[in-house]
């Protein structure tokens, strides 16, 4: 077993990592829930946290336990249970959650566009490359390291796993690059993917590309 493809459980992940807090990590095959996770989360969606006294009997629900089948709930709920451990994973910040909104939709319509229609394919990959420009154009605005500050937040940790599906999986599929121009998004994804916490919460390569193949069989 191994930590899948999904962002979304990378970026809970990577929040728990930056607030160094204890977690036990429990793999779901999602082609074959087991009916005990059906049970926590009966949408069936990953990721799921529970946390409470009884948080290590995973299979059971408990009459005390708290459970969140949404990833920025969670980091919300996290922020507040240790208000007081660095960092703050919830911001502020209008405008980068505008950022960091558009990158993914955009990726993800770019790369599952199929078809003859190359002036289809080329505006698409020209949404993809303005929404790049736009964080790369506030990035270089707010001189800090990260999207709100000289510390990661989980915006960040929001983005980055985002960031690592796009430039993986997009040169694998569609041989696209994020623009060489983009210095600045280039700068910060070397910064967020060489943090312990984004190394911990990562998947392989492999596994970013494998999550799309169905898309191209």
């Amino acid at each position: 077993t191994e930590l899948g493809d999904c962002p979304f459980t990378g970026k809970l992940h990577m929040g728990i990592r930056l607030k160094q807090l204890p977690v036990q990590l429990v793999y779901i095959d999602t082609k074959n829930k087991p009916d005990w996770y059906l049970k926590l989360n009966p949408n069936g969606t990953v990721p799921t946290l529970k946390y409470g006294k009884h948080a290590d009997d995973i299979r059971n629900m408990h009459q005390d336990d708290t459970i969140f089948t949404d990833s920025e709930l969670s980091l919300q709920f996290l922020d507040d249970q240790f208000a007081s451990r660095p960092p703050k994973l919830q911001v502020e910040n209008a405008m980068a959650q505008d950022l960091v909104g558009k990158i993914f939709p955009t990726f993800a319509t770019y790369l599952k566009f199929k078809g003859d229609d190359k002036d289809n394919e080329d505006f698409l990959k020209l949404d993809l490359d303005n929404a790049l420009i736009d964080l790369d154009e506030y990035l270089k605005r707010s001189g800090m390291k990260f999207l709100c500050g000289d510390e990661p937040s989980g915006l960040d940790c929001n983005l980055v796993h985002k960031l690592y599906h796009v430039r993986v999986a997009g040169d694998y599929y569609k041989n696209f690059a994020i623009p060489h121009e983009c210095k600045a998004v280039h700068a910060y994804m070397e910064r967020a993917e060489a943090l312990e916490a984004f190394q911990k919460s990562k998947y392989p390569e492999s596994v970013v590309i494998w999550g799309w193949s169905k898309l191209f069989e």
